[in-house]
């Protein structure tokens, strides 16, 4: 409390630095809003990119697909063509077939009926060679006969003879005739059997041309239903480009509005950035007056844990336990299975053993103080107050309240505060609980030197 003496710039100053404290925490919740929206807007950008990438693919294998089916109905209708010709030469070929199946079956009949005629002449000539042989012994006796007669039986004798050499000649004819007719018998049966293997043959090949025909009309009736689908499938696709099109021009028109939106929120984020500044070094200023103002108090809690820690520091060194290359190690081991990632140092061993020391008496001293911790120049933070170092668990969100040591927090206010070599930095910010939930703080930070070089700082967090 301000006491009664108080002079009015002093009075002034308090309340410049009071104001100041609510601009900036007002400005910080804002500023994080601005952040919520403006990663929102990010990824809401980068679906309508991808939502692009994905109209603009669909429109590629749509206009393949519409090729493809073009090509699929000009090879359909050039197959149809080809294979109607082929149908005709099959027709003709078939018709041919059947002609020659016809004269085969004709020739076979005929042959049957010619073997039939060589078979009755060949009875009829065995009948005149009976009868030659019947004629030659009745010669014969007609001899006998003419002989006995003497003189008058002379003529007859002749006549007889003349008989006998006609019955000898019939006889002899008779049998050329007779082989003659069974020549012309084997070739007439070698005929019938060729010819019925002919016209077994020629129906066989019939029957393969028939089966033929029959696919070639499968064919040509399956490159009518190709050429029928390819169609459907072109105008499917010409509908699905004509869609696809439009929808890609909304997309389009749509991503260009949330690009400028972006562009928008982050002109504002920059602006609301800058304001923020301007009320921390309000704050940093009236802090830096002499006047008790609210923050003076956590920035010399600041300044003194920062001089201790310094201290302890300088003493491992100076006792040779931790050389510099040691204390001042960047070399961060990512801790296997962890969420959030953690890591460990070459002295984390040695804050985990010293810092708990001078980090719990000013946490414990005002309940208006969250946490205080040493950090890195980078931001690595190995050693938290002991109700926020426990060991990680299964859940992440759970993690990010209560195991906050050995993690890296290279935010803004986290680097700000880990590299700054001012006597002191004041600044607002939001503090992610875990869970979606965030506490709005202050934060006063202090720089730590250890042999002449700039180690790190000591950050106080407090609530507004």
């Amino acid at each position: 409390m301000p006491e009664a003496t108080e002079s009015p710039q002093a009075a002034a100053i308090r309340a410049i630095a009071g104001e100041g404290g609510n601009l900036g925490i007002e400005i910080v919740d804002v500023a994080g809003h601005v952040e919520e929206v403006a990663t929102l807007l990010a990824a809401q950008t980068k679906r309508f990119h991808d939502l692009r990438e994905a109209a603009l693919q669909v429109l590629g294998s749509d206009r393949a697909m519409e090729e493809a089916s073009a090509a699929t109905r000009a090879l359909a209708r050039s197959t149809g063509e080809e294979v109607g010709a082929k149908r005709r030469l099959v027709d003709q070929a078939l018709a041919d077939i059947r002609a020659l199946v016809g004269v085969v079956e004709t020739t076979s009949s005929r042959l049957g009926e010619l073997r039939g005629s060589l078979e009755e002449v060949a009875r009829t000539a065995g009948s005149i060679g009976g009868i030659a042989n019947h004629t030659k012994i009745l010669a014969v006796n007609a001899t006998v006969e003419a002989a006995h007669a003497g003189t008058i039986g002379a003529g007859f004798a002749i006549i007889a003879r003349e008989v006998g050499d006609l019955a000898n000649q019939t006889r002899e004819t008779s049998q050329k005739v007779d082989a003659s007719l069974q020549v012309l018998a084997t070739l007439a049966g070698q005929l019938a059997a060729a010819s019925k293997e002919g016209r077994q043959r020629a129906e066989a090949v019939g029957d393969g041309t028939r089966s033929i025909a029959a696919l070639v009309a499968v064919v040509e009736g399956a490159t009518k239903e190709i050429d029928q689908r390819a169609e459907v499938i072109g105008s499917g696709a010409r509908e699905v480009e004509r869609r696809v099109g439009g929808f890609l021009k909304e997309v389009e028109e749509l991503d260009a509005g949330v690009e400028t939106s972006s562009a928008s929120l982050a002109a504002v984020r920059d602006r609301i950035n800058r304001l923020m500044g301007l009320a921390e070094r309000i704050l940093g200023l009236s802090a830096d007056t002499g006047v008790a103002t609210v923050d003076r108090h956590y920035v010399d809690v600041a300044i003194e844990t920062a001089r201790a820690a310094a201290a302890l520091l300088e003493a491992e060194l100076a006792a040779g336990r931790a050389p510099l290359a040691t204390l001042f190690d960047e070399r961060y081991a990512p801790v296997a299975q962890t969420d959030p990632q953690q890591f460990l140092t070459r002295f984390t061993s040695i804050t985990d053993r010293l810092f708990p020391g001078v980090l719990e008496p000013p946490l414990a001293a005002d309940p208006k103080v969250v946490f205080v911790v040493a950090v890195d120049r980078n931001g690595y933070l190995p050693t938290h107050n002991r109700k926020f170092s426990q060991p990680q668990g299964r859940d992440p969100e759970w993690n990010k309240a209560n195991c906050r040591n050995r993690r890296m927090f290279d935010d803004r206010v986290g680097l700000a505060a880990a590299r700054s070599r001012a006597p002191f930095l004041i600044q607002c910010y939001r503090r992610d609980m875990g869970g979606g939930q965030f506490a709005l703080m202050k934060d006063a930070s202090a720089p730590i030197m250890v042999g002449g070089r700039h180690w790190g700082a000591i950050r106080v967090a407090y609530r507004a």
